[in-house]
């Protein structure tokens, strides 16, 4: 009894790192509105509730995983009465998923990528014709490509509502976390500070090295294919196992208390191994370089 309580502990405290772990990798750096209080705790859980999705839809798919893992966490639990098969199956709802679409976000990030550098092109058009800056912005969020079109429209909306320029272009910038839409923040926040006269040039020089970025990212993308296809070989792999193994007599030995530790041990070397693996498919990450007025 005292031994399974110790796996039951260790269990939860184990089921809690590792969606960290996962939350981190997926990437949660979305911040707080700069005018928020937040202690740091629940910014934190706020940010791994919330992901690392652009849109809505994203969010949400996020989410729904995040319940569905729970459910089936204790469901497990209950069928069983096996702490480690409980983590384990909670685990797998997200982590499948997330191994699985390997090479899925750098697609993601190289679409918004071109996604920006396009909408930068219609911002300069809108600013050649003479409009001013919230007008562009609300005229060219009408026609923004759908990859970047919620952060856009929203960035409207705050700015017809009478929002600050540079914290609602900063809160844009933080949405997209990407490096082209820095660049184009960069470039507005200058001319909302100065008010230059050669906004539409800049947009326009932004806009081609995007595209050349987009060409470049793609070409380094499609080399990546090896290390990917060897994620999904493992996670397939993986799950034929695990499903050999819970219809057959061998799954009775890791039902005791050192059996789970075994098959913990066993699962977390698997699990690491593809981590580790699906790393060397990523790119490294850009640093961001602005930040909202007042933070460090």
């Amino acid at each position: 009894m005292i031994l399974d309580a110790y796996v039951a502990v260790l269990a939860a405290l184990a089921v809690g790192g590792v969606i960290l772990v996962v939350a981190g990798l997926r990437g949660t750096r979305t911040p707080p509105p700069p005018q928020r209080t937040e202690s740091g705790v629940a910014a934190r859980v706020r940010r791994w509730w919330r992901g690392s999705g652009v849109t809505a839809a994203e969010r949400r798919a996020r989410q729904g995983l995040l319940v569905t893992a729970a459910v089936l966490a204790v469901a497990g639990y209950l069928l069983t009465g096996v702490p480690a098969m409980a983590l384990l199956a909670g685990v797998a709802v997200p982590g499948v998923p997330w191994l699985w679409s390997v090479g899925k976000r750098e697609e993601r990030a190289i679409g918004r990528a071109e996604a920006l550098a396009d909408w930068t092109r219609r911002l300069k058009d809108q600013l050649s014709t003479g409009a001013g800056l919230t007008s562009a912005i609300v005229g060219s969020a009408e026609v923004a490509p759908a990859a970047i079109a919620e952060p856009v429209r929203t960035l409207a909306a705050r700015l017809q509502a009478g929002a600050d320029p540079k914290l609602a272009l900063h809160r844009f910038a933080a949405e997209l976390d990407d490096p082209v839409a820095e660049h184009v923040v960069a470039a507005l926040l200058l001319h909302v500070a100065d008010r230059g006269e050669h906004l539409t040039e800049v947009l326009a020089a932004i806009a081609g090295d995007a595209a050349k970025q987009v060409s470049m990212r793609r070409e380094v993308h499609a080399k990546r294919t090896q290390p990917r296809t060897t994620v999904r070989f493992m996670t397939v792999f993986g799950l034929i196992v695990v499903a050999i193994l819970a219809r057959g007599d061998l799954i009775s030995a890791y039902t005791t208390g050192q059996g789970q530790l075994v098959l913990l041990a066993l699962a977390g070397a698997f699990i690491g191994t593809l981590m580790w693996v699906r790393s060397l498919s990523r790119p490294p990450p850009q640093p961001r370089f602005l930040r909202p007025p007042g933070v460090a």
